[in-house]
């Protein structure tokens, strides 16, 4: 009887191995690489990307209302900056603007007013930044050359140029492939300013500008 059990004493001792074997071997196993996430502005196209041409404009809209013990005074600015970039490699990106903005002032105590007419040309440069897969940061900066004209009416007329730096650093929204929309703040910093052929005092703003815009192309 003893011999006859043998065999199969050694075929469940068998059996027991190989279980042991199978089970170490999916245990040592490495599990599945997870699925990355996806990317900025949907599946159909990856912000920044090389080879990518963007069209965006950036918006600054601006109205003041000041009350005077003997009258009152507003001030109405309105900017509008259309804009072509494209990116030379993965999130670099370089490209030129337009700027138009018109400015009136009434002055107080009934003194007139005075309008304010802004165009200007420049170029820049920009470096992408991905933050998750809808939410991204692009930073921008470079110069831009701005001619303004005034028509102070009775009080006269006149021109100026000025060489301004401009920085600006908006956090984008991608709720659609090929299309953001953000919001961010906004530097600028006059180097040269001169009215009249007369030099005159640079200024600084510093503000939170708007901007919307879609892109396509890449590799």
């Amino acid at each position: 009887m003893i011999g006859s059990r043998k065999p199969l004493v050694l075929a469940a001792v068998g059996m027991l191995c190989a279980t042991l074997g199978t089970a170490s071997a999916f245990a040592q196993e490495p599990p599945p690489p997870s699925a990355p996430p996806p990317p900025v502005g949907g599946s159909l196209g990856v912000f920044g990307e090389r080879g990518q041409f963007v069209v965006s404009s950036d918006l600054d809209f601006q109205f003041t209302r000041t009350s005077y013990s003997m009258g009152n005074g507003s001030s109405v600015l309105f900017s509008l900056t259309p804009s072509l970039d494209y990116f030379v490699s993965s999130n670099f990106s370089v490209g030129a603007l337009v700027q138009f903005s018109y400015q009136t002032n009434a002055a107080a105590l009934g003194l007139g007013t005075a309008d304010a007419t802004i165009f200007g040309l420049g170029g820049r440069a920009g470096y992408h930044i991905v933050l998750t897969n809808i939410l991204s940061l692009w930073l921008r900066g470079g110069l831009l050359f701005l001619h303004d004209s005034y028509d102070a009416g009775a009080a006269g007329d006149g021109s100026g140029n000025i060489l301004q730096l401009q920085v600006f650093a908006p956090i984008l929204w991608h709720p659609a492939p090929h299309f953001f929309i953000g919001a961010g703040p906004a530097l600028a910093t006059d180097l040269m300013s001169s009215f009249e052929g007369n030099d005159r005092p640079k200024a600084t703003s510093f503000g939170i500008l708007s901007t919307i815009g879609g892109y396509w192309g890449g590799l």
